[in-house]
């Protein structure tokens, strides 16, 4: 099965075609929590380095428990998974080779979830057209990261029409292992060449303009209110 007719950098190519903003509520709240924890860590590092306060044991203790319960607190939407409502579409997908190496697709995707970036072709079951997109596998070695054979059939659900995000599907229904077993029979009548759907951009990326000024503006938030609390407390 040949690949799409492409320079063979397939996750490159999916997640540059136009994508989705990460506008969801839980993509605000990490890049602002991000945001502010690192306004926090500057304003605190910075406040107990430079600022002409007089600390003692008991109220650098103080200042740095503090700072590290506020960003405790702001590591909280990082943990939390995206909760995603109604049934969404079920697809099949099949794995895809890709010239990039999978050590170069290896990303972190909040905590304590990471995977390696793999490319796929989607035919939907409600009869819209076929599309690539990439799917995250996290059962992978983190230090040495393989790709799963190409041509690997997986039971996949896709979020909504016209987007590229599929998670794992939590039943197989009948009419996705019926597909299944026609494709690896009938290889052919899934063409890798299909056009690829736009994926949703990572909550820390600074575009479009609204999600740089929540990083600047949780950054500049975070600075002011750490210095704050480091003069209210030593100064």
């Amino acid at each position: 099965m040949a690949t799409p007719k492409s320079n063979g950098n397939l996750v490159q190519l999916t997640a540059g075609t136009d994508p989705i903003p990460a506008n969801r509520p839980l993509d605000h709240a990490r890049r602002l929590g991000a945001a502010l924890a690192l306004g926090i860590v500057i304003g605190t590092v910075g406040g107990i380095l430079f600022l002409d306060v007089s600390f003692t044991t008991r109220t650098l203790v103080t200042t740095l428990v503090i700072s590290f319960v506020l960003l405790i607190a702001c590591a909280v939407p990082w943990g939390i998974r995206p909760q995603h409502k109604g049934q969404g579409i079920p697809v099949v997908a099949r794995t895809l080779g890709t010239r990039e190496l999978p050590s170069m697709r290896y990303v972190h995707r909040g905590t304590g979830r990471a995977g390696l970036l793999v490319p796929v072709v989607v035919h939907p079951l409600d009869g819209s057209s076929n599309f690539r997109s990439v799917i995250l596998i996290t059962d992978v070695d983190s230090q040495n990261p393989q790709d799963p054979p190409i041509g690997t059939l997986l039971a996949l659900t896709q979020l909504k029409p016209g987007a590229g995000e599929l998670v794992s599907s939590d039943v197989v229904t009948k009419e996705q292992a019926d597909m299944m077993e026609r494709l690896r029979k009938h290889p052919r009548e899934l063409s890798n060449n299909a056009s690829p759907l736009p994926l949703r951009r990572g909550p820390l990326e600074r575009t479009p303009w609204w999600a740089a000024l929540q990083w600047w503006g949780g950054i500049a938030a975070g600075l002011a209110g750490s210095l704050i609390l480091v003069f209210g407390i030593a100064g």
